[in-house]
């Protein structure tokens, strides 16, 4: 905060949150959120530029969802969304140079899912369809540019364009309320997971996948520029089934095999002309990353990098890397 101390919100058990802050060399507990039916998930957290405490935080379907403001000692909230069908236990959410909440979900309307953006406690406003009505692999950050009353939301999230297709979508919002929307890439899914079809019933059945991965993962904005993050991968795989016979009546099958990947973390940016798009980090498998900028304009990134896959896949392990990116320096 503008003090310096270190603030933590946890989930506190039981649908409950709790505030934490660093006093006199230990954790303390400064505020409990008790009784308000909050998911497991502690929401997104950030401090303004007053020191004045925000958090998303998703409510279970006892109600809707709010925005808390911690402010000298006490907390005020602000319902977003329609209901509380909100799609994530994390909502995005950033604050502009006023210190202004902007949060952008997933909320079903009509029976679809649709993405909003919202300034609570102003009404949410509709960005963007999903397209499907699997919410599985959705994603969605959210940054502001502008002072005051010039603020722009700029919404960065992806959306299905069918059964095995998913793009990346850049959306900034005009002076006259309307949403521009902009495609920076596009691939079969989001996650690592992929189907051969049916379970094998006998041995030496092969199958092969080759798909591409492509994953929003969180935006910045300093000024009047965004920086939009995602990652990009290829995978291909080649399976072939492998029996056992257990105490089961019929032998148990499954795929087995080899799994190439590649991949990056990639950074887009929007000019008058379109977004461009540029590889940070070459030969990661980027699963998901955060990131700050600092005064000087340097961003700083922490992401965690799946393990390569090998003869028997994905192993499941992953570690965390820190990047940093220098700001550039202008003649």
């Amino acid at each position: 905060d503008s003090d310096d101390r270190p603030w933590l919100l946890s989930y506190g058990g039981a649908y409950n949150v709790d505030l934490w802050q660093f006093l006199d060399g230990q954790w303390q507990v400064a505020s409990e959120l008790a009784g308000n039916h909050l998911f497991s998930g502690a929401g997104s957290f950030l401090v303004s530029q007053a020191g004045t405490l925000v958090a998303a935080l998703p409510r279970d379907f006892q109600g809707p969802s709010v925005v808390g403001t911690w402010t000298n000692g006490a907390w005020s909230f602000d319902p977003i969304g329609h209901s509380g069908t909100l799609s994530d236990t994390k909502v995005p959410l950033t604050l502009s140079a006023g210190g202004n909440p902007h949060v952008a979900f997933f909320d079903v309307v009509d029976g679809a899912w649709t993405l909003f953006w919202q300034v609570p406690p102003a009404a949410p406003e509709e960005v963007s369809p999903y397209n499907s009505n699997s919410l599985e692999f959705g994603r969605a950050a959210i940054a502001v540019t502008g002072p005051g009353d010039s603020e722009v939301p700029h919404a960065f999230f992806n959306r299905s364009n069918g059964a095995e297709s998913f793009e990346l979508i850049y959306a900034t919002r005009g002076a006259a309320g309307q949403w521009r929307n902009t495609s920076i890439a596009s691939g079969h899914q989001v996650g690592w997971t992929w189907s051969c079809g049916d379970v094998p019933t006998a041995e030496g059945v092969r199958c092969t996948v080759s798909f591409d991965i492509v994953r929003p993962l969180f935006s910045i904005a300093a000024g009047d520029e965004v920086r939009l993050f995602f990652s990009s991968a290829h995978v291909d795989g080649d399976f072939t089934s492998t029996c056992a016979t257990t105490y089961m009546p019929a032998p148990q099958c499954r795929f087995v095999g080899p799994v190439l990947a590649t991949g990056s973390l990639r950074v887009a940016w929007p000019y008058p002309e379109g977004v461009q798009s540029a590889i940070v980090v070459d030969d990661v498998l980027v699963e998901s990353a955060t990131g700050l900028i600092d005064a000087q304009g340097g961003i700083h990134v922490a992401m965690a990098v799946a393990e390569l896959p090998g003869q028997d896949g994905f192993s499941g392990r992953s570690t965390i890397r820190y990047v940093e990116i220098e700001a550039a320096e202008h003649p």
